[in-house]
């Protein structure tokens, strides 16, 4: 046997032991029972087999997934889809993911030429009615925090196909297949996480026809929109994207322009508040609620201008108003080709998915800058 092969038995025997007892510990902190907020636990079906496909943003989802299904529904067990070459030719890191996957059941499968063994692992689970299986379709994070970024990309494809083969042959002998909307937000001022399920589908029966692929890629398609819906909407995000709004439509109308603009504390907690209104109105938009609380308001207003004071974006200013670095506010500076997390480029693309959301807030800020220049 090989020293790679040696390597990876022996981690496999060493997690193989751990894997319970880790994860029963995980799912039972405290730490992460107060940061997590479960929305619709009860849409989960009773039975299996099921699929819960997801949105990813960041390398914890499974985490926070996994915490809030076992805490919240009382279901059967939940696996993980995961590739098995998550860092490439690097057998090593390779190694240490896949190993941390199977603490939490995650099963390996290749996106460019999955191993039968794979297809079968995966076809036993979901003919299985006590399995849940949880699948990020994108196949990978979203780098830019744009909801869609990883789902229309190239491995986005390739897992809705392998999504779709595997399906259609487990339904071919199994029960039909439930699937879960599930979409998983987080909060930066809070620096909480929502976990939200929505209404059970069905995935379409086989079917012989020669349309059955654009059927079932339609069915995902309906799906990953019901995804985004059910994404968060704090105004962390609300926020951030009415800042760089308001410095757009402000260096667009003044051709004095500077790299400071002044924004009125009472111009911001209006408008934003107005925005908050509005989009409680929209039925597409899975807002925040305790918003339209004022006091609740005040409180997350004032945890949004501390969060961006200190990464430089806003400053007090003179006559009750704050200063906006409009650098940092338009900025779109990455780190190795990664739009960073804790700009608000970031923070405002989390949201952009929400058509009618993003609209309220762009005519917010455009109304407001006309009212400066008249």
């Amino acid at each position: 046997m090989g020293l790679k092969k040696k390597i990876y038995a022996a981690g496999n025997f060493v997690m193989s032991g751990l894997d319970k007892k880790v994860w029963d510990y995980c799912i039972n902190l405290p730490k992460i029972e107060r940061k997590l907020s479960v929305e619709n636990p009860e849409k989960l079906p009773e039975q299996g087999p099921a699929l819960l496909l997801a949105n990813h943003f960041n390398y914890s989802d499974p985490l926070w997934i996994g915490h809030a299904y076992y805490r919240h529904s009382g279901r059967g067990e939940l696996d993980y889809m995961m590739q098995d070459r998550f860092f490439g030719n690097n057998w090593l890191m390779n190694f240490g993911i896949n190993a941390m996957g199977a603490m939490y059941n995650a099963h390996l499968i290749s996106r460019e030429k999955p191993k039968k063994s794979q297809i079968g692992t995966f076809i036993s689970i979901l003919q299985n009615k006590e399995r849940f299986l949880l699948v990020f379709p994108g196949g990978q994070r979203s780098r830019s925090g744009k909801f869609d970024e990883s789902y229309h990309g190239r491995q986005g494809r390739e897992y809705k196909s392998q999504i779709m083969n595997l399906v259609n042959i487990a339904q071919k002998k199994g029960p039909e297949i439930k699937v879960v909307p599930t979409s998983i937000s987080y909060n930066n001022i809070r620096r909480t996480i929502t976990v939200s399920f929505g209404d059970e589908m069905r995935f379409p029966a086989n079917s012989s026809k020669k349309n059955s692929n654009e059927v079932s890629e339609d069915f995902l398609n309906n799906v990953w929109k019901k995804i985004g819906i059910g994404l968060k909407a704090s105004l962390d995000s609300i926020g951030a994207a009415y800042v760089q709004g308001y410095v757009k439509e402000f260096s667009n109308a003044f051709s004095d322009f500077k790299e400071v603009v002044i924004i009125p504390k009472r111009v911001l907690n209006k408008d934003l508040f107005s925005i908050v209104s509005q989009a409680s109105m929209v039925e597409d938009v899975n807002l925040d609620k305790k918003l339209l609380d004022k006091s609740y308001f005040k409180n997350e207003l004032n945890g949004f201008i501390r969060y961006w004071w200190l990464k430089g974006v806003l400053k007090e200013a003179w006559q009750k108003s704050y200063a906006v670095n409009s650098e940092a506010a338009l900025s779109r500076k990455t780190n190795k080709g990664r739009i960073l997390k804790t700009s608000i480029e970031y923070a405002k693309n989390r949201i952009m998915h929400k058509k009618e959301l993003t609209e309220i807030i762009e005519n917010t800020a455009r109304r407001r800058v006309e009212k400066l220049r008249s």
